[in-house]
């Protein structure tokens, strides 16, 4: 769905999130992880891949919630829960900024939160995609 995408993805841990980008390396997908223990120096340069696309999928855990601006990341992989209505609209603004030639955006969703009754009940938000 996105082979072409810069992609955030958010992971329900960090042993999760490394796994994650381990996946996507073995099917040649550039990806790197980051977390809260990443040092300032790699964490810094991790990015700057990302924001030149020389990195196409920078998984995280609980890092890029708030306060980080990557306007050019279009796909979000939703892969952790969550039950907070705020945190899921946080993190889904991470890939609604506007940026030169983006179109759209796509939300992997693998939490299954948007739909109405899935994994507990949904957010009481309206269907995009009829499951």
């Amino acid at each position: 769905f996105a082979p072409t995408r810069q992609t955030l993805l958010f992971a329900s841990g960090v042993r999760h999130s490394i796994n994650m980008v381990e996946q996507f390396k073995k099917i040649n997908i550039k990806a790197e992880h980051i977390d809260g223990m990443t040092p300032a120096e790699d964490r810094d340069r991790i990015i700057k891949q990302f924001s030149s696309g020389e990195v196409q999928v920078l998984s995280n855990c609980a890092v890029f919630t708030e306060g980080t601006d990557l306007p050019n990341a279009s796909c979000l992989v939703f892969a952790r829960p969550t039950k907070s209505l705020l945190l899921y609209i946080q993190i889904m603004g991470r890939v609604l900024r506007t940026y030169p030639g983006k179109t759209n955006a796509l939300v992997l969703d693998h939490s299954g939160r948007i739909h109405h009754g899935r994994c507990g009940g949904g957010f009481g938000l309206p269907r995009i995609i009829p499951a």
